[in-house]
């Protein structure tokens, strides 16, 4: 079971790594939200903006994968969401079970990599899909995450995610 932590880790890294190589600082203090996307979340009670927003679709295996995810000063949040065929409005939910192909990850990760958090066995996440184009997707999100240890492969200091909004643009 502890070999399946690993292997979330290593995605978590890749997904984190693209969205920090992918963003860069906007000098315009008042962007429009319209043009650039928006995340936002409460984490533990706390709401967070995620910034510089990004957003990308590829093909693995036989499944689609949507990943989205923004940064604020001290994280970066991510959702990768799997489909099979195009991503459609509507909402997907599901209970993460360990040492099984999931269709929805939820990750939040400390900018100097100090502290990950992820999806635990038994851990429900929904993502709502309100909105879908060529180029843009809205929606909403909920989950829970808890720290993981790399080192010792635990679990701990469980986060409620509630009243996730996003608007992302595809690259």
């Amino acid at each position: 079971m502890k070999k399946t932590y690993p292997k979330l880790f290593a995605l978590l890294l890749l997904s984190i790594t693209t969205l920090f190589n992918a963003c860069k600082k906007d000098d315009n203090e008042n962007p429009d939200i319209a043009s650039i996307g928006e995340i936002t979340a409460t984490v533990n009670g706390t709401l967070i903006k995620y910034t510089a927003p990004q957003a990308l679709q590829t093909v693995v295996g036989t499944r689609i994968l949507t990943s989205f995810g923004g940064n604020n000063q001290n994280q970066t949040l991510s959702i990768n969401l799997y489909t099979v065929g195009k991503l459609t409005t509507g909402v997907y939910s599901e209970t993460f079970t360990l040492g099984k192909e999931n269709n929805i990850q939820l990750l939040l990760v400390n900018k100097d990599f100090s502290t990950s958090t992820s999806l635990f066995s038994g851990s429900k996440v929904t993502v709502t899909i309100t909105s879908v184009t060529d180029t843009s997707i809205k929606g909403t999100f909920t989950g829970e995450v808890k720290d993981y240890n790399s080192t010792t492969g635990e679990m701990t200091n469980k986060k409620t995610v509630t009243d996730g909004t996003f608007h992302v643009f595809l690259k």
